[in-house]
């Protein structure tokens, strides 16, 4: 994908007549994208390549990217895969949480470099679902290396947001809501105390008498 500066650049994904997600490049001395992810997240990675490619490849260190997100989750294949490249992103990810952002969406909410929670919005954190089929000791076996791999992806993402009781209870089927108005110390926690700071022509005219 081409950035070009001085132009706005729309990214739109189809999916069953839904968009999967909505990217927009904001015109500003810096590069800052708007990223929004309001649907379920499908089991199809292809679907999110241009976006996976974009916060690999395309965004840079000095980019801000404003993820917003009023997401119910879905697949943990991709929803994993999204989350390590905004980990990974040489962007900063401002995240802003709206209303609910739950399962894999709340994992998501953790992988930036700051988390905002609007008033009364929460993040829904439960142990996964899944389906299998095959023969009765392979279906045995990939249910155990299944579960080894998923509590430590969940921890690897979610502490020390969550501590280690409450990931135990989680992964014991036991659901977990955080309000926005509990947040504010794990928040703290898991991002430390940081301040964004967006520079425009204007601070950088300051910054430069």
């Amino acid at each position: 994908m081409n950035n070009h500066d001085n132009e706005d650049l729309d990214l739109d994904l189809d999916v069953s007549a839904s968009k999967s997600y909505h990217l927009k490049e904001v015109t500003m001395p810096g590069k800052r994208y708007n990223l929004t992810l309001s649907m379920e997240i499908t089991d199809e990675v292809s679907e999110y390549y241009e976006l996976l490619h974009f916060l690999q490849h395309g965004a840079q260190e000095g980019d801000l990217i404003d993820l917003n997100l009023v997401n119910l989750g879905g697949s943990c294949y991709t929803g994993v895969f999204l989350a390590h490249a905004l980990k990974n992103c040489r962007a900063y990810v401002n995240t802003n949480v709206w209303f609910t952002a739950a399962s894999m969406g709340a994992i998501i909410a953790l992988s930036g470099d700051t988390l905002n929670m609007a008033p009364g919005s929460t993040l829904m954190f439960h142990n996964y679902s899944t389906m299998d089929a095959g023969k009765g000791h392979e279906l045995l076996t990939s249910m155990v290396e299944f579960k080894k791999s998923w509590e430590e992806t969940f921890k690897y993402f979610c502490c020390p947001f969550l501590t280690e009781k409450d990931i135990k209870n989680i992964l014991q089927d036991r659901d977990m809501h955080i309000h926005a108005n509990a947040a504010a110390s794990r928040i703290e926690r898991h991002f430390g105390v940081q301040e964004l700071i967006i520079e425009t022509e204007e601070t950088q005219e300051n910054s430069n008498d």
